[in-house]
């Protein structure tokens, strides 16, 4: 027996962090503002960035070249993992792996999120 646990929304609460990401990425790219509840809404169809940003620039009237949607997101992106801010542990799941890896209980990570990220996302989780 063992317990997995998957990184992004499980141990570690990244959903601000990513919202500064396509928030500031937007903006560069259109000008526009992006409120919190549409970028949630937006989060919960699980598309790739690029499409996401572009659907999100179709809403507000704007047509975006998807390689330079791509560039500038990369380029936040990159920011971001050099100063991640508003990442979190989620306590409570954090509580329950430590308590297994005391027991014994073997206990892993598992994400689709290249090991980068999830490196960065942990160590700025604490």
């Amino acid at each position: 027996a063992a317990l997995l646990f998957d990184n992004d929304g499980t141990l570690v609460d990244t959903m601000p962090f990513l919202y500064g990401m396509y928030r500031d990425t937007l903006q560069e790219m259109t000008g526009e503002k992006m409120s919190w509840p549409r970028f949630v809404q937006i989060m919960s169809d699980n598309s790739p960035a690029v499409d996401t940003l572009l659907e999100l620039a179709a809403e507000k009237g704007h047509t975006l070249d998807p390689k330079e949607c791509a560039r500038c997101w990369r380029k936040h992106v990159a920011k971001a993992l050099s100063e991640p801010r508003g990442v979190s542990a989620i306590r409570p799941i954090v509580d329950i792996a430590r308590r297994a890896r005391e027991q014994g209980i073997p206990i892993a990570l598992v994400t689709a999120a290249p090991s980068l990220w999830a490196d960065g996302m942990l160590r700025a989780a604490g």
